[in-house]
């Protein structure tokens, strides 16, 4: 069985807005997450992450840097090794570091005043054509 752990490293975050001025209230985030080569290191996995979360209109700007560390059978290890190198990381190496990531993310969000980078439920929208209310 693989073990995931992920160690974040560095988070930054800053405001481009105003801090005197309302933010919008339409806003588009949008996340990248970017994990380096995986290598061997003393019998188990190491490799690097950097997530970066941008906002549109630009009213911030958050980066979190990691380590993912992955510990299993050595034939597991040399497959996700593999599998990385050539560009398609596992899905549990991807949603660790995600989750891991966006968490601090959200916190280094509420820091700066910005809005976290998270997509927020919208509710569905129902065509009512033909309904009036009174009160």
């Amino acid at each position: 069985m693989l073990q995931v752990l992920v160690r974040v490293t560095r988070v930054t975050a800053e405001r481009l807005w105003e801090v005197d001025e309302p933010l919008p209230q339409g806003y588009g985030v949008s996340l990248n997450l970017s994990i380096k080569t995986i290598k061997r290191v003393n019998g188990k996995a190491e490799g690097r992450f950097i997530l970066d979360v941008s906002y549109q209109p630009p009213v911030g700007r958050i980066a979190i840097e990691g380590l993912i560390m992955l510990k299993g059978d050595p034939k597991e290890l040399d497959k996700v090794i593999k599998e990385g190198n050539s560009g398609k990381h596992p899905q549990e190496v991807v949603n660790a570091a995600l989750t891991v990531g966006i968490s601090e993310a959200v916190i280094a969000s509420r820091s700066v005043g910005i809005p976290p980078p998270i997509p927020l439920p919208q509710p569905p929208i129902k065509n009512r054509s033909g309904v009036e209310y009174t009160v």
